[in-house]
């Protein structure tokens, strides 16, 4: 039977995927979990009161990290400060969450805001990929911070979480920018791949003030990429 989600993340599970479901609203926001033939086996909804705290942008990135998941929201709880978006960590042989703070770069741009895209687990680390709603020569802020995995437990409610500090890991301008191409706005998704190679992907976003073309692309060995 077909369904209508609105994937925003994928990991790679030993027996299939995880995907990064957004909702219309908070309460629609989940984790799925797919056999290998995209048949659903579970869904994991976030906790109603962090649900509840959010609008019409949640789940943007997952990622699989043996016993845990990551996951990436786009945009503050209601409840949090301004500038701090959140990271979750999700057990699920404990189904608990727990939930930490990440500092978002600031914006002055009229209508500008801040989000991050995708979170991806690499060398011990947690890469996150940061941007703004800005394109063409606007753009400032396309780029994939490192964040060290924390060794002490995050929040667990609505609790104002303690801020990872992050460095720049990949300043995504210069490549968006090299074949003096328009700047795409929504730089939405990265992997490092099998082959050890960094790649980027942007939503085409084929709107009235758009380009309309999707950018891929291939950033060569990604412990050469990813610097910081």
């Amino acid at each position: 039977e077909a369904v209508t989600l609105d994937v925003e993340g994928i990991a790679a599970r030993p027996d299939g995927f995880l995907l990064a479901v957004e909702g219309e609203e908070g309460a629609g926001n989940e984790l799925i979990n797919v056999a290998t033939d995209g048949a659903i086996e579970d869904r994991v909804t976030l906790p109603a009161e962090i649900a509840a705290e959010l609008g019409g942008q949640g789940l943007e990135g997952v990622a699989v990290d043996g016993d845990n998941v990551w996951v990436a929201l786009q945009r503050e709880l209601k409840s949090d400060p301004l500038g701090v978006v959140r990271i979750g960590r999700y057990t699920p042989a404990e189904k608990s969450w727990q939930w930490f703070g990440y500092q978002l770069e600031p914006t002055a741009a009229e209508g500008d805001w801040i989000g991050l895209s995708e979170i991806a687990v690499h060398d011990g680390a947690l890469l996150v990929l940061e941007r703004d709603k800005l394109n063409g020569p606007d753009a400032r802020v396309k780029a994939i911070y490192r964040v060290q995995i924390p060794t002490e437990d995050g929040v667990k409610g609505t609790e104002v979480p303690k801020v990872l500090p992050k460095t720049l890991a990949r300043d995504l301008l210069p490549d968006l920018q090299a074949t003096n191409s328009f700047v795409q706005e929504k730089v939405e998704g990265f992997a490092v791949a099998g082959n050890g190679n960094l790649y980027v992907v942007t939503d085409n976003d084929g709107l009235d003030d758009a380009g309309g073309e999707t950018v891929f692309l291939d950033l060569g060995s990604a412990d050469e990429a990813l610097k910081g």
